[in-house]
C-alpha cells in the first residue's frame, strides 16, 4: 500500500497526471522536422487555389506518384497512385470532391513523424525545395 501511495505522488508532483507535459503544436513540428509556419503557409496557398479551382496551381502541389486512398461502399480502403501532373487534373474532381474541400478549409495543421497534415485528408512535407502534398484521402 505504502509503495501505491508514493507512486500516485510521484506522478501528481511531476504532472504526469494532468498531463501537464503536453507539447505545442510547433514543438512537435520541430521534432518532426516541419516548419510549422511554412506548413500553415503552404495550406493558405492551397486553400486559395481550391476556391478557383485552380487545377494546374494544385497540380504542382504534388508529389508524384501520389497516393490516393479512397475507401469503398463496404469501408475497405482502397489505395491507388496518380503518377503525372496530366493525370492528376483528369482526376481532379474525383481527387478533391468538394467534401473534402470543405474539410481542408476549415482544419488546422498537426505534425506527425511522417509529415504534415490537416484533417488526415491530405499529407504532405515541407522543404527548401519546396513543399509538396504525397498523400490525399478523399471524403
Amino acid at each position: 500500500m505504502k509503495k501505491l501511495i508514493m507512486s500516485v505522488m510521484f506522478l501528481m508532483m511531476f504532472g504526469v497526471a494532468n498531463c501537464s507535459f503536453a507539447l505545442t503544436d510547433k514543438e512537435v513540428c520541430d521534432a518532426n522536422g516541419i516548419d510549422l509556419q511554412q506548413a500553415k503557409s503552404f495550406i493558405s496557398d492551397l486553400r486559395n487555389a481550391l476556391k478557383t479551382d485552380d487545377k494546374n496551381k494544385i497540380a504542382d502541389m504534388m508529389e508524384y506518384p501520389v497516393r490516393i486512398n479512397k475507401t469503398n461502399q463496404s469501408g475497405k480502403t482502397i489505395t491507388s497512385y496518380i503518377k503525372t501532373k496530366d493525370d492528376f487534373i483528369k482526376q481532379y474532381a474525383v481527387t478533391f470532391t468538394e467534401k473534402t474541400k470543405k474539410e481542408l478549409e476549415k482544419g488546422d495543421v498537426f505534425c506527425h513523424e511522417g509529415g504534415a497534415s490537416v484533417g488526415g485528408f491530405i499529407w504532405f512535407k515541407t522543404s527548401s525545395d519546396g513543399d509538396k502534398i504525397f498523400s490525399i484521402n478523399p471524403e
